[in-house]
Formats: structure tokens, sequence, C-alpha cells
């Protein structure tokens, strides 16, 4: 049998005045939801982003969009996948489908967003799919939101949202609302290095772009 390792316990600073500090745990709940309904605070859950709106779905969006809903039910047959599938179309063709192998590969990216990403930049050797629509079968986190603008995905439709997910333990609404903070607020330390170590990475960073 598989079983989780334990995870050290983190601590988010929320988003709603007057909450403070709360665990935040990237499994399921596993390790003690955040406070409140849902495995998110009040604020973190409602507040301050609102449900996504139904948008119009043609007969193809839902066709594609059933089959990541279908794909997300692996773990029945792998109890280390999580419940999460996209597919990669163009055209109405499907360039690549991903799962959520986090657990599988020991990979904290390996989202299905990412891992239907990878696998179409592997197949056609390219990293962006202009013209293409991400289905996926829960709202993206803000990491496979990124991801999908820099492959220049112009359209993802998805069915469960961050809301459903939150309500099972899922804490993609408490990261949304991490970056919604300054960065002396927020629970991971980001410092910038001195102005000689800058310059440095600055002069890298020009010079590739000249070149390129």
């Amino acid at each position: 049998m598989w079983i989780r390792e334990p995870e050290p316990e983190v601590w988010l600073t929320c988003a709603e005045p007057g909450i403070g500090l709360v665990p935040f745990s990237p499994f399921t709940g596993l390790a003690g939801p955040m406070r409140g309904s849902g495995g998110a605070c009040r604020g973190c859950r409602d507040d301050w982003m609102p449900a996504a709106m139904p948008g119009k779905l043609d007969e193809n969006d839902r066709r594609f969009l059933r089959l990541a809903v279908e794909l997300s039910r692996s773990y029945a047959d792998d109890p280390r996948r999580w419940p999460f599938a996209s597919v990669l179309v163009a055209d109405g063709e499907i360039l690549a489908r991903g799962f959520n192998q986090v657990a599988e590969l020991h990979d904290p990216a390996a989202h299905a967003e990412i891992m239907a990403l990878r696998a179409a930049g592997r197949a056609l050797g390219r990293h962006v799919f202009e013209g293409s629509v991400l289905y996926s079968s829960g709202e993206p986190c803000p990491m496979c939101l990124a991801a999908c603008y820099w492959a220049s995905v112009p359209r993802i439709v998805f069915a469960a949202t961050s809301h459903d997910l939150a309500e099972c333990g899922f804490q993609d609404l408490a990261i949304y609302g991490q970056l919604r903070l300054p960065l002396d607020q927020r629970a991971i330390q980001e410092d910038a290095a001195g102005e000689e170590i800058r310059q440095g990475a600055v002069i890298a960073v020009r010079d590739w772009a000249r070149r390129y």
C-alpha cells in the first residue's frame, strides 16, 4: 500500500484582516485544513475572489472538458494520482494529456496542466501553443495559470472551480490570496540581492536579449 509521507507544517498569512496566520497544506487537507469551512478562511474563499461565471461552451468544449473530467479519475487505478487532468487541444485535435503526478513523481510542479504543456512541448518541439485551448478538470492554480501565460495559451476551460476545490481542502485560493499581499507579509521570505550581484544578473539578461 502506498502511504503519503508526512509533510512539514507551513503557515500562511491570511488576506482577510484580523485572521492572521493559518495552517497551509499542499495535500488535500490531510495535514489539517485551514481555519474556517472548506479548508480556507472566508476572506480567502469568498470575499476577494468571486466564483467564475459560466462561459459559453460549444459541443467541442463540452466533449473535451468531459474527457478531462474522465481522465481525472485515474486516481482509482493509481492512488498516487490526485484527482485532476488536463487536455491541450488545437484545431479540434488533442495535442497532449496531463495528469496530476505530484506525489507519483515527487515533483511539486507536476500538476495536470503543467504535465500537458510539457507533453505537448516534447511532441511538437516548441514551447508556445498559440491558438490552443486547455481543458482542465479543475480551475488552474496560480502556477498553472502563469504557465499558460508563458505558453501563450489564449483560452482555458475548466470544470470544478477554486471554490469547489477549497471545500475539499485544496489551497489554491489561499495561494492566490498570498499573491495579493505585500512581499513582507507573505509566508515565503523573499530577499533581493545587493546592487553588485543584481547588476551581474542584469548584465547576463541584457546580453541574452541582445543576442536573441
